[in-house]
């Protein structure tokens, strides 16, 4: 089975840019993901929707707290929510995903000692183990579809070789 991604260096720690890590994503990464046709922008958009109100509740309380103080609706916390959490979407998949902080975020690149012809999620101004925890867990909720769909599609196809 080919390497998909691998989490690179984490062991954040608090102090400026000192929760870092990245993520290496393999050329099977991206033969993968192109085949799990429901894993798209609108699919990134839907998750910030359904998810990133508990995501800044979870790991932002500060900003869940001024939500509470202005007694915003369930419908204002999701919009609030896309405009705290963003996730661009390209043909790696979640290839800029931010959270909040000062430019949070992890951003697609190459990164020395980095997959041939692949590409790593590389951090900015990544500060807290909260920032870190988020950006993980973001990119995770995607990762864990495509290894899912090519674990379903292994067992689909042994099941067609036995008949």
């Amino acid at each position: 089975m080919e390497q998909l991604y691998h989490v690179n260096y984490w062991h954040p720690r608090k102090g400026l840019d000192k929760a870092g890590f990245s993520i290496q994503l393999w050329p099977a990464w991206k033969r993968e993901l192109a085949k799990v046709d429901f894993l798209n922008a609108k699919a990134a958009e839907t998750y910030i929707e359904r998810f990133g109100p508990e995501i800044i509740e979870h790991y932002f309380s500060y900003i869940y707290k001024l939500w509470e103080e202005e007694k915003y609706t369930k419908e204002e916390r999701k919009f609030k929510a896309k405009c705290e959490l963003m996730i661009r979407w390209g043909e790696w998949g979640p290839e800029h995903i931010t959270v909040p902080g000062n430019a949070c975020g992890l951003d697609i690149g190459y990164a020395p000692g980095g997959p041939r012809d692949g590409k790593t999620l590389l951090p900015h101004n990544v500060d807290t183990l909260e920032q870190a925890s988020a950006l993980l867990e973001i990119f995770l909720f995607f990762a864990d579809t495509v290894v899912l769909n090519r674990r379903a599609t292994e067992i689909r196809n042994r099941g067609e070789e036995k008949t």
